[in-house]
């Protein structure tokens, strides 16, 4: 994690996310922003991709 601070890009960014939350690679990668919710602190994946 440490590492992956230290890069400025998108994939280590996503890469962290991934790591953090769990979440199987195919579902972050595809990630739209229409599916989070920062109000509610929720990100709701589509049946379709999970």
């Amino acid at each position: 994690m440490s590492e992956l601070d230290r890069i400025e890009r998108t994939t280590a960014l996503a890469l962290r996310f991934l790591i953090l939350i769990a979440a199987r690679t195919r579902e972050v990668l595809g990630m739209e922003r229409d599916e989070i919710s920062l109000e509610e602190r929720l990100w709701q994946v589509p049946a379709t991709r999970m």
